[in-house]
């Protein structure tokens, strides 16, 4: 069978593929710290955790450079390890990562012009009829593409602070639906 040739660098020849790798990790990591403060013991953690980093490599190499249009996450602990669930949104890319209880990660990209529909699902009303609701309450979406599952955001607990990122993210999904 053959093996394409790789050019292997010199020992002290710089690697700016790792370098930049190790940027694009720090800022997921940043990112899922600011959605849940559980990931920064993912971080920490490494006898707990033993997939942290393998997950962050797998996500910095599709999502690279990009900026971050919205990350929701999910850490939770179970019986039999953690459940983890990530979707991050590029400008052009939807990237999922899955840990099924096996330990292992799946991450795919899918373009989101793929997105077929939103369904909103709100809890206040924008009236404000009652003083201990601020609209749009505890906001969450859930999305359909033809690209890949259905997705429901926020992926975490659906808190206030959340809702509102949400909802400042929602016109650019609105926008994905013209694309498809």
């Amino acid at each position: 069978m053959f093996a394409p040739s790789v050019e292997v660098p010199n020992e002290g020849d710089s690697m700016p593929e790792t370098q930049d790798a190790i940027e694009w990790a720090r800022t997921i990591a940043d990112r899922l710290d600011a959605d849940d403060s559980a990931w920064y013991r993912a971080r920490t953690d490494k006898e707990t955790f033993p997939w942290y980093g393998a997950l962050l490599g797998e996500l910095a190499l599709l999502v690279q450079a990009e900026p971050i249009e919205y990350l929701s996450s999910k850490l939770k602990p179970q019986d039999d390890g953690w459940e983890v669930v990530i979707a991050i949104f590029t400008r052009d890319l939807l990237i999922t990562t899955i840990k099924g209880a096996d330990g292992e990660t799946v991450t795919t990209a899918v373009p989101r012009a793929s997105l077929n529909s939103i369904q909103v699902h709100g809890t206040a009303s924008v009236f404000g009829d009652d003083i201990h609701s601020r609209w749009p309450g505890r906001y969450r979406v859930s999305l359909k593409f033809s690209a890949s599952e259905d997705l429901g955001l926020p992926l975490g607990l659906p808190m206030l602070a959340k809702s509102t990122e949400l909802v400042a993210f929602t016109g650019s999904l609105r926008e994905d639906l013209g694309r498809a």
